[in-house]
């Protein structure tokens, strides 16, 4: 009987930290305000970016949007450049 309730705590013990281990930490990346969620196992990772986005040391405007990789592919991606013209002047997209 002993036995028996031993290998379900065993068991459960199991389940639990297997469970924990697929909940993502964030990490806030420096580069405008980019979250990346990615759990401690790393089978998948989601970017929810706000990144500066430069072109040839000129700043443009910011990325924004979400990227999704499954064992290492990328397999959403949802970003795009967003121009502002409050940085570039009112001739921001010639």
């Amino acid at each position: 009987m002993k036995s028996i309730t031993k290998k379900r705590i065993i068991i459960l013990t199991i389940v639990i930290v297997l469970i924990a281990a697929l909940f993502p930490f964030r990490n806030d990346l420096r580069d405008g305000g980019t979250a990346v969620y990615e759990p401690i196992t790393k089978i998948y990772r989601v970017d929810d970016m706000y990144r500066f986005y430069a072109e040839k040391d000129k700043p443009i405007g910011f990325t924004v949007g979400k990227v999704v990789y499954i064992f290492g592919n990328k397999v959403y991606d949802s970003s795009r450049v967003v121009y502002d013209d409050r940085i570039n002047g009112q001739n921001a997209k010639q």
